[in-house]
């Protein structure tokens, strides 16, 4: 729609309200001088591409989305990419609470080039295994939806985030309007639990506003290549009052467990 159109310095996109429109990729792609941008009437219900939508605006500092509502699940993929400037992004305005339904946003994090998060998600949305799934570059979005007993509607927000250092500044700002985190680590790569505890679990409770969080060891299947010493990820949980759960995607061993377990507290907050 404006890729490319490098002599643009702002856009006011006030009163576009279009039900219809499904595809934004490369939407604001090289808008090289783009400074100021008003989207806060965007109401497009039908998005589910958003891939490399603001990539490469390189002078954009906010960007606020809070009117941005959707249906469908959205591909985020590079949607910021060298956007090197971008210090403050609100994507979340659009988590319903009402007598009937509920939404809750909930987002793992962890280390980059594991696949846990993806294969974790996908095992939980739509039940499969992918044995070489490609790590996430952006961010990925997918929802759960259950009804309570006394027939209130619940929509879990399953925000997949990329975990290279250079999309963390965006993490953390996604972070912030997290109903839970769900933090992931492979059993296999003892790296990846350091991590949680240098990185992760700090920036997590120092963002997040609940208490809600998860420790999710993934590829329990393969216990005979452990690289984490397990009671001491166990431990650590427990001192920090992290809800711990160890899983496999492709078995499918705990993923019960940690669903209906997520279902009963995220009702809590």
């Amino acid at each position: 729609m404006f890729a490319g159109c490098k002599n643009i310095i702002s856009i006011d996109l006030t009163n576009f309200k279009s039900e219809n429109v499904e595809n934004m990729e490369y939407m604001f792609y090289k808008c090289e001088n783009l400074k100021n941008i008003n989207l806060l009437s965007l109401k497009t219900k039908n998005v589910n591409n958003m891939n490399y939508m603001f990539s490469r605006c390189n002078k954009i500092k906010n960007l606020d989305l809070s009117s941005f509502a959707t249906k469908k699940n959205i591909k985020m993929n590079y949607i910021f990419e060298n956007s090197k400037n971008l210090i403050y992004f609100n994507f979340y305005s659009y988590k319903e609470r009402n007598k009937n339904a509920m939404e809750y946003k909930i987002c793992f994090v962890g280390e980059s080039n594991i696949g846990s998060k993806s294969s974790l998600i996908l095992r939980l949305v739509d039940d499969r295994f992918m044995e070489d799934i490609k790590s996430n570059v952006g961010i990925d979005f997918s929802t759960i939806k259950f009804e309570l007993k006394n027939n209130i509607k619940i929509t879990l927000q399953l925000w997949d985030t990329a975990g290279q250092q250079r999309y963390r500044i965006l993490n953390e700002l996604n972070m912030k309007d997290s109903d839970c985190i769900v933090i992931g680590f492979y059993i296999t790569m003892n790296n990846t639990f350091d991590e949680v505890k240098k990185y992760w679990y700090p920036t997590v409770k120092k963002i997040l506003k609940t208490n809600l969080i998860y420790l999710i060891g993934n590829k329990i299947d393969i216990f005979n290549n452990v690289g984490v010493d397990l009671e001491k990820a166990k431990n650590f949980a427990i001192e920090n009052n992290l809800r711990y759960f160890e899983t496999s995607c492709k078995t499918r061993q705990g993923i019960d467990e940690f669903l209906e377990d997520l279902k009963n507290e995220i009702i809590k907050i």
